[in-house]
């Protein structure tokens, strides 16, 4: 299931966020969500990797915000991470999947006849379970190409996009364990995106500088210690009111001890403080089971605000959790979402002006 929560509240309104929702069918367990125009009509469009079905569905936007069922394709096994992007050139967004179970990110064009297929499998080591995908400019050749966490091998893959819909396999460089989630942004201010990955079994995210055509390591980011610390997710933002890019990430967490633990969830906020370097993480609670951020100005406050997906507890309690930047982080506002929610976008879904939000809802 998707749930598409359209804000109600003009992007210059001071006031508390809050948002309205609707519910549309996709395919079995939507485990990532994202928006592009892949028809060119000049509607934003919604795209789910279904992991339970193999494919991936897409959503076509209509005038107003509403959308209808449209394509649904074969990829390859467990689509676990989706991007889009314009990689062949023309006015229709395109897709690539990240196939955890098959070792293959699927690269599928979009077109105007809303006929969305499979153009190119790109191949990644066996054991490698692709798992997150990120748009970069390594090369700075104007074309984006696109990183690849593997979860398996613990590393992160960049292929050099060629502008005409394909890729080309570049450089493997190591990173934390099991990388879980990645997130572009120009961290150290020279002009190129960097990458930052979260790694969710050494309880750390990684930071890979671009510079001179590569990627260089830069001082990972260490989680506090706990007993159990699972980084989840990574996302960029100005959430401190800072020159510098900040990340935000979100851990599930127990502390304590194997005999005794509670479990205490926690999103922490690494403000940036330039060249790609962080100072210690603020803590925060981040609902429960936090599996999926995205970063928005949703009060219009010129900073960033973050929207949580949380699957509570057995998928009991799942929420969507907004935590206003204005409120220190301290205050969150929790919306009713499907089952499980394990990936939410933001976005202007329906060119109100204001800013949108969409979930993937793994168990419903």
């Amino acid at each position: 299931m998707l749930l598409v929560l359209p804000g109600l509240l003009a992007a210059t309104s001071p006031a508390a966020a809050d948002f309205v929702s609707g519910v549309y069918g996709v395919g079995t367990r939507p485990n990532a969500v994202a928006s592009g125009d892949f028809d060119g009509d000049g509607h934003a469009d919604l795209a789910t990797a279904d992991s339970g079905s193999n494919s991936i569905s897409i959503l076509w936007g209509e005038l107003g915000g509403t959308f209808v069922p449209g394509t649904r394709v074969t990829v390859g096994q467990s689509p676990f991470g989706l991007v889009a992007g314009h990689f062949d050139g023309n006015t229709a967004a395109d897709l690539a999947v990240a196939n955890l179970g098959s070792d293959t990110v699927t690269i599928l064009a979009g077109n105007r006849s809303r006929a969305i297929s499979a153009t190119s499998s790109l191949m990644l080591d066996p054991g490698a379970g692709p798992a997150a995908l990120a748009l970069v400019d390594v090369n700075r050749d104007g074309r984006p190409d696109l990183a690849v966490t593997n979860f398996g091998l613990n590393t992160t893959t960049v292929f050099a996009g060629r502008g005409d819909g394909g890729f080309d396999r570049g450089a493997t460089f190591p990173v934390g364990a099991s990388p879980i989630a990645i997130t572009a942004a120009d961290l150290d201010a020279n002009g190129v995106a960097d990458l930052a990955v979260a790694n969710s079994e050494s309880n750390d995210v990684s930071i890979l500088l671009a510079g001179s055509g590569t990627l260089s390591p830069g001082a990972p980011l260490r989680l506090p210690p706990a007993f159990v610390s699972v980084p989840t997710a990574v996302v960029a933002g100005n959430f401190v009111g800072g020159p510098e890019i900040d990340l935000a990430v979100t851990a599930q967490v127990l502390e304590g001890t194997a005999d005794s633990n509670v479990k205490a969830d926690k999103l922490y906020i690494f403000a940036g403080r330039g060249g790609g370097a962080f100072e210690a993480p603020q803590t925060y609670a981040a609902g429960t089971n936090p599996r999926g951020a995205a970063a928005a100005d949703f009060d219009g406050d010129g900073r960033s605000d973050l929207a949580i997906a949380t699957a509570g507890r057995a998928n009991f309690d799942s929420a969507l959790v907004v935590l206003l930047s204005s409120t220190g982080f301290e205050s969150p506002v929790g919306y009713g979402a499907g089952l499980g929610p394990r990936a939410v976008i933001a976005g202007d879904l329906d060119q109100d002006g204001k800013t949108d939000l969409a979930t993937a809802n793994f168990g419903s």
